[in-house]
Order: structure tokens, then C-alpha cells, then sequence
């Protein structure tokens, strides 16, 4: 049994016999030509010529005999289209009420006293959660769950995965410029804007369970007292949550390294020392490749370098140690000045 839409049952509308005059009006001359074309060809080679030569012969014509029949199936497959969308919008409404009706059903039952909690509440709760990069336990508080686990699952991923790997110093990412400083706009912007939109959806959602609130006239009482308190304690709040922010946007620790003489070296200190007229200096080391050359990195004068001191539980081979000349790409020989299970020095040559 066949189901026809209710424009065939009375006759094709305009729409829908644009659409098969088109597209069969099309294809035909496409396939015409296409073998009046291949023939063309064919008789051609069969000549002598070059397969190359019997193309080229037929050409722009042939391209630009294919430009009617584009056009026609352009023009078919767009009527039906137009045809589709016209027949589809029951299904269309239908679809899009079951999308809003979604959060709803997923949601369930919200209690009256969730419902009537005031907005600028939930928004103080919204606020210092999203101002580091966890946003949706405001929304979660307001009953709204769906919201609120699309926000904790993708917030913290997008703030502390996906913007990270765009500035990262070890890649090429689009902000890499910018380096992480961008987390200083990016997180404040996304807070107020996750809890402005969370005051206006409650606010809505509560005047239509409560009605708008009646106008008050003449002196503040006790309900304009907890208002300046709950300010403030937002405020507290807000500023303690604020404070592992304030080092980075001030630059503490964002010194050069202060490179120190060791004084004595026991038997627990490990790692790569730098040995100079006057001590031996500790090196820090960089695990990843740095690009471009640290700016922190030791800089000494020639005739201060004496030798290059690896400390460890067990020091490996003297070839597994090397000193690389950067100007030149080239690599430094290096001769053994003293060896041990426990200790290795090794200085370039001299002269």
C-alpha cells in the first residue's frame, strides 16, 4: 500500500512539478551528452588520435553544455525541497515542542521551595564555582539538572583542557600569543554571563509560580537588612575565592631563577652541577624542548666553566652525557674528569 501527501491526492502543485521536470530534464541531458561526448571520443581513437587529443577537442563544449543540466537538477532538488519543508510542518512543530519538552521530562519534580528561592541567591551561588572554571552548581541548586550537568561537564573541560591546549607553549595554537592570560578574561566573562543567564531563567520561572512581587513603599525593613548581609557574605566569598588569582595577575613567581652556589655537597643532593672557580652551581633542567631558549637559563664566562658534575644513585655511561654548541648545531667532545658509581664530571676541552 502506497501513502500519498495530501497535494497528490489533489493534484501536484507547482513546487512539486518543478521538481521532477527539473531533475529529469536534467539527468537526460547529462547522460545525453555524456554519450554523444564518450562516442565523439571513441570514434576519435579509434582514428588514431590520442585519448588526450579526442578530449581535448570537445573542450569548453562540452562543459558548457553541462551547465543547462546543473541548473535544471538545481532547480529540481531546491522545489523539492521547498515541497518537503512545506509537507513536514506538523512534524517540524511536533519535533520542536519534544525538544523543549525534553529538559522536563529528564527533570522531574521541583519542589515549590526550589522554585521560590530568589534569583540573585542562586546567582551568588553560580558565581565563585564558575569564576574558576566549574559553572552549573548554581543551576544545579535552581532545579534546573539538565542545564546544570551540561555546564559541569563541558565547563571544567573547556577551561582547563581545551583553551590550555590553545595556548599551550608547546604547540602552535591559536592563542598562543596570548599565552594563559586569557583564562584572566575567559573565566570572569563566563561566570557573569552563567549567572546572569541563570538569575533571568529563574526570575521568569518564579514569576510565573509567584506572580510579580508587589511594590513597596516607605522605610526598609528586616528583608533590606538580610540583602546588605547576603551581599557581603557574597562579597567575602567572592574575594576569598578570587585570591589564588591575585599571585598571577600581580607576577609573584614570575621572577628569573636566582642561581646559588652549593656549599657542600652531600650525599643526598643529586642532579647536574656546573663546577666554577668559586663553587659548584646547581642546573635546572627543562624536560621539554623550549622554544625559543629559556631567558632563566645560567650564563657564565669561559674562563669561569670548569666541569659538568651529574649526581645520581647510579650515573650512567660518559658517552650518555652531552654539552651542544647552539650557534654551531654541533656537539662539544667531552673528556672524563673523575668517575664513580655515584658521580661523573666531564669538561670540554681546553685551548
Amino acid at each position: 500500500m502506497l501513502f500519498w501527501p495530501s497535494s497528490a491526492a489533489n493534484g501536484w502543485c507547482a513546487a512539486e512539478r518543478i521538481a521532477l521536470t527539473g531533475v529529469a530534464l536534467g539527468v537526460a541531458t547529462y547522460y545525453a551528452v555524456g554519450i554523444e561526448t564518450s562516442a565523439v571520443e571513441a570514434h576519435d581513437v579509434a582514428g588514431g588520435a590520442t585519448f588526450h587529443a579526442a578530449v581535448t577537442r570537445l573542450e569548453p563544449w562540452v562543459g558548457l553544455l553541462l551547465i543547462p543540466a546543473a541548473l535544471a537538477v538545481l532547480t529540481g532538488f531546491g522545489a523539492y525541497a521547498i515541497s518537503a519543508w512545506r509537507m513536514t510542518a506538523r512534524q517540524r512543530r511536533a519535533g520542536a515542542q519534544a525538544i523543549a519538552a525534553a529538559p522536563v521530562a529528564f527533570t522531574g519534580r521541583i519542589p515549590r521551595r526550589v522554585r521560590g528561592r530568589k534569583p540573585a541567591a542562586l546567582a551568588g551561588y553560580e558565581l565563585p564555582m564558575a569564576l574558576m572554571g566549574f559553572p552549573g552548581l548554581g543551576w544545579l541548586f535552581a532545579g534546573f539538572p539538565v542545564t546544570a550537568s551540561i555546564l559541569l561537564l563541558c565547563g571544567p573541560a573547556l577551561a582547563w583542557a581545551v583553551i590550555p591546549l590553545a595556548f599551550t607553549p608547546y604547540g602552535q595554537g591559536p592563542l598562543n600569543a596570548l599565552g594563559w592570560k586569557v583564562e584572566l578574561a575567559y573565566l570572569p566573562a563566563t561566570a557573569l554571563l552563567s549567572s546572569a543567564l541563570l538569575y533571568r531563567a529563574h526570575r521568569r520561572r518564579r514569576l510565573l509560580m509567584l506572580g510579580a512581587p508587589p511594590k513597596r513603599r516607605g522605610r526598609r525593613g528586616r528583608r533590606s537588612y538580610r540583602t546588605r548581609v547576603s551581599v557581603a557574605v557574597s562579597s567575602i566569598a567572592l574575594l576569598l575565592v578570587s585570591l589564588p588569582f591575585v599571585p598571577a595577575v600581580a607576577g609573584v613567581g614570575g621572577s628569573t631563577i636566582r642561581y646559588s652556589c652549593q656549599t657542600r655537597l652531600t650525599p643526598e643532593i643529586v642532579g647536574q652541577f656546573l663546577t666554577t672557580r668559586r663553587c659548584p652551581v646547581k642546573l635546572f633542567t627543562w624536560q621539554d624542548p623550549q622554544s625559543p631558549y629559556p631567558a632563566d637559563a645560567l650564563r657564565v664566562h669561559a674562563g669561569d666553566l670548569g666541569a659538568l658534575v651529574a649526581r645520581a644513585a647510579a650515573v650512567d655511561r660518559p658517552g650518555a652525557y652531552g654539552l651542544y654548541n647552539l650557534d654551531r648545531s654541533t656537539r662539544v667532545p667531552l673528556t672524563v674528569r673523575s668517575s664513580s658509581g655515584r658521580q661523573l664530571a666531564l669538561a670540554p676541552p681546553t685551548g
